[in-house]
This record gives structure tokens, C-alpha cells and sequence, in this order.
């Protein structure tokens, strides 16, 4: 098709090519959770601040139609207490973004687990608090846990509801002299006249 219109000519509109993207969510060893209601997020680098949102039917299955044809991200909603153990595309584990191809299968999982441990610090050391940071030693559906501070004289922690995998674990020391925000907000406006 051209289009003329003013000094535009000679412009050629080609046809978008479209796909529709079916799947199904698993609950593995969940009897008592249902997969209905869940929502399935897809974002295509052509429009990542818009993801293409489905809700999975009774029975776990999905279908996402007018996706474009190019790689797409995905996350899943979930119940509490499981995580993303698999991801299957044409019956094989998907690691990346799902391709414009066959069916998918998102495989949910029960037995989340802990992670838990102490900080050792240095004699004498009493910091205001230590926040602790795990993340995944590669990407993952399942999201990392938010961050933890534990409280001064305190070294053990607890990330509680942890998928399973291996994870690196990072810790940053509040030193003893330091003035949380409120603190210093309060001491600048006593000697605002």
C-alpha cells in the first residue's frame, strides 16, 4: 500500500506480524491452590513500558492474542508461597525470553525455603544496624528478597520464604556516628531561625 498525501510519497506500510501466545500455569504438589486468576505479564522490547496482561482461565491456561512477533519478557503472578520452579516452550526449558513459537508452560512450586545466618563483626565493632542483601547467582522469575536491616547489637537475620537456588549474599555496616534522615532533618530545622 502507498500513501500520497502533501510532499509525503512513495511510503510503504508493511503489515505487522502478529501472534498469539498460548500457555498454561502448573501447580506443582498444590492441590489446595488454584492456577485460576493468576496474571501473566508480557513485555515485548518494541513497548516495554506496556505489558500485554492475561489472566489464566480455571483449568491454568492462557491465551495472549495480537502479541508482536519479537522476544518477550515474563512474569507471573503468584500465590504465597510458591515460586517459578520451570518454564517450558515447545516442551523445553526456557531460560530467557519466550520465543514467538509454541505453547508455554510456567511450572509453579511449593517449598520455599530460609535463608539464615549471623554477621561476624570485629571486637568493639557496635554499628547502628546492618542491612543484609541476598540476589540470585543468575536471573530468575522469582524476584530477590527485599533487603534487611537488622537492628544495633544485633547479628542474626532471617530472609524467610526464599525460592530455591543460589544465591550471593552482601552486607553494608550503619556506622555508630550516623544520623538517620528524620534525625537530621530534626537537628536542621532546631537551628533554622
Amino acid at each position: 500500500t502507498t500513501i500520497a498525501d502533501g510532499n509525503v510519497d512513495n511510503i510503504t506500510l508493511l503489515p505487522v506480524p502478529f501472534f498469539t501466545l498460548t500457555g498454561r500455569l502448573l501447580l506443582e504438589g498444590s492441590p489446595d491452590l488454584s492456577p485460576v486468576g493468576q496474571t501473566i505479564s508480557l513485555t515485548s522490547p518494541c513497548a516495554p513500558y506496556k505489558p500485554f496482561n492475561v489472566v489464566t482461565a480455571e483449568d491454568g491456561t492462557f491465551r495472549a492474542p495480537g502479541l508482536p512477533q519479537t522476544s518477550l519478557s515474563l512474569s507471573v503472578s503468584r500465590p504465597a508461597g510458591t515460586y517459578v520452579r520451570e518454564v517450558r516452550q515447545d516442551g523445553a526449558p526456557v531460560s530467557g525470553p519466550l520465543r514467538n513459537t509454541g505453547p508455554v508452560e510456567i511450572i509453579l512450586s511449593k517449598g520455599l525455603g530460609q535463608i539464615a545466618g549471623a554477621v561476624d563483626l570485629p571486637t568493639g565493632v557496635q554499628p547502628m544496624g546492618i542491612t543484609i542483601y541476598i540476589l540470585p547467582e543468575t536471573p530468575s522469575l522469582n524476584a530477590a528478597p527485599n533487603p534487611l536491616t537488622i537492628p544495633p547489637l544485633t547479628t542474626r537475620f532471617t530472609f524467610p520464604n526464599v525460592a530455591p537456588g543460589r544465591y550471593r549474599l552482601f552486607a553494608s555496616v550503619i556506622p555508630p556516628n550516623y544520623m538517620r534522615t528524620e534525625e537530621l532533618a530534626a537537628a536542621l530545622d532546631a537551628r533554622i531561625t
